[in-house]
């Protein structure tokens, strides 16, 4: 209905009709005004909600590492007999003990099968060998008899052996570079500075070392270090000694955050995060490092020339040593022997459980994009890296992009699982879901018709 055809009908003065219009015109450009604003501060909100829902993400993964760190399981402070009381099967234990204590041709079959672990001998144990020896010869005062005046022949030695340690001694490297100049062109040309863990720092690979292995092998406080290095007059401030393990960790902490971000394709990305610590150049270094090794592919061993590279890169490459791997009776094994050994077959799921969670995944993917499913996958396996268990049925992992539902171990094992799938079909998640995966897919296809 026209505003003046109206105001005409009702016998209206121009002067009334004029004000009308203009009075609803500028309710008109109020209202849309308005309805303008409201849009830009729904869009700002959704901007913020997003932030936070990634700040969000980012504490959950940072929260879990470190009750990770707190409160995961220690398995090195326990014994195989320990470990048992708190995690093993009391029926189990009884049994075993029964079949350690058999009598009987029976028992003593059943004692064969599970042989004890051999006790360490009796009495004083002998120095280790592979420890250096440094030999010191005691020859007699004269080479006569002192009974009768002959002369002393060699029939044989007698060796004693001490343990001895020579305890933390500092010292300092003077690195002296040459400088030299060319006459003609008037360059100076001088070696290059020795790469260090920290540019500019003043702490060698040995000191690093030293406070690493005090730290966290010996569980040394870093005052005793500070103490330790005081009685020859040295200072180490205990924030330096935090800034230079810390240094390390964030490097390696920002590498895989770039492979995080590459490998979900910017689903997650924390980079950003790592910006104020001036460690992205090394980072950037270490994965490009791993690009390169990964695009040729990794045979068998390899993987200890790629973690050599990261560590001349990061400077520690004398904090620790290669050690030949040893069978379970401590014998040396053959490196090529153990490449050509065959791998474990990955653990077999065909559980009707296991497919029905299959479906459940398919019928929660449909619909989603391809980088929404790809950060499922990346959050559901990192969370498969603090270990899932798949027998409990308990729901206690979440995932983002589905709010407060949680999901069991197998669960988001088929949810990982699936979401590869979708966006890299042939992907291992660990386990082999062959037999069930084709049933699962012709279920739900069945199910969307």
């Amino acid at each position: 209905m026209e505003l003046h055809a109206e105001l005409a009908r009702l016998n209206a003065t121009p002067e009334l009709t004029e004000w009308v219009a203009g009075t609803v015109q500028k309710l008109i450009d109020q209202a849309q005004k308005e309805a303008a604003e409201a849009l830009r501060q729904v869009a700002r909100r959704d901007t913020e909600l997003h932030a936070a829902q990634i700040k969000i993400q980012a504490l959950v993964l940072e929260l879990a590492h470190l009750r990770r760190m707190r409160f995961g399981a220690r398995s090195e402070a326990f014994t195989g007999e320990e470990r048992d009381l708190f995690q093993g099967n009391p029926g189990q234990r009884h049994r075993r003990r029964r079949s350690q204590t058999g009598t009987g041709a029976g028992g003593q079959a059943r004692h064969d099968a599970c042989p004890e672990t051999p006790r360490p001998r009796a009495g004083r144990q002998p120095l280790p060998e592979h420890l250096p020896r440094i030999e010191h010869l005691h020859e007699p005062e004269t080479c006569t008899c002192g009974t009768c005046g002959g002369d002393l022949v060699k029939i044989g030695e007698d060796i004693t052996e001490q343990l001895d340690v020579e305890p933390a001694r500092f010292f300092v490297h003077r690195h002296i570079r040459p400088q030299y100049a060319c006459r003609p062109c008037e360059t100076v040309s001088a070696a290059p500075i020795p790469a260090a863990v920290i540019d500019g720092g003043m702490a060698a690979v040995g000191l690093y070392v030293w406070v690493i292995i005090a730290k966290y092998l010996d569980h040394l406080p870093l005052y005793r270090l500070e103490q330790i290095a005081a009685r020859d007059q040295v200072i180490l401030s205990r924030s330096t000694l935090t800034e230079r393990i810390q240094s390390v960790n964030d490097t390696l902490n920002a590498a895989m955050a770039l492979f995080l971000r590459d490998f979900s394709n910017g689903a997650l990305n924390y980079v950003g995060a790592y910006k104020p610590f001036h460690c992205l150049p090394k980072a950037e270094r270490l994965y490009a490092a791993y690009q390169a090794a990964a695009a040729k592919g990794f045979a068998p061993g390899q993987e200890y020339d790629l973690i050599d590279e990261f560590s001349a890169q990061l400077g520690v490459r004398g904090w620790y040593v290669w050690r030949p791997d040893t069978s379970a009776m401590g014998d040396p094994v053959n490196s090529a022997d153990a490449a050509q050994a065959p791998s474990s077959p990955a653990k077999t799921i065909n559980s009707p459980a296991a497919m029905m969670f299959l479906v459940a995944a398919l019928d929660r993917l449909d619909g989603r994009s391809d980088e929404n499913i790809r950060q499922i996958a990346t959050e559901a396996a990192l969370k498969g890296t603090t270990g899932l268990d798949l027998d409990s049925g308990e729901k206690v992992h979440a995932i983002s992009a589905f709010g407060n539902e949680r999901f069991s171990g197998l669960e988001l094992l088929c949810l990982m699982h699936a979401a590869f799938q979708k966006i890299n079909p042939g992907t291992t998640v660990g386990v082999d879901f062959s037999e069930i995966w084709p049933a699962a897919r012709a279920m739900h296809a069945a199910r969307r018709r």
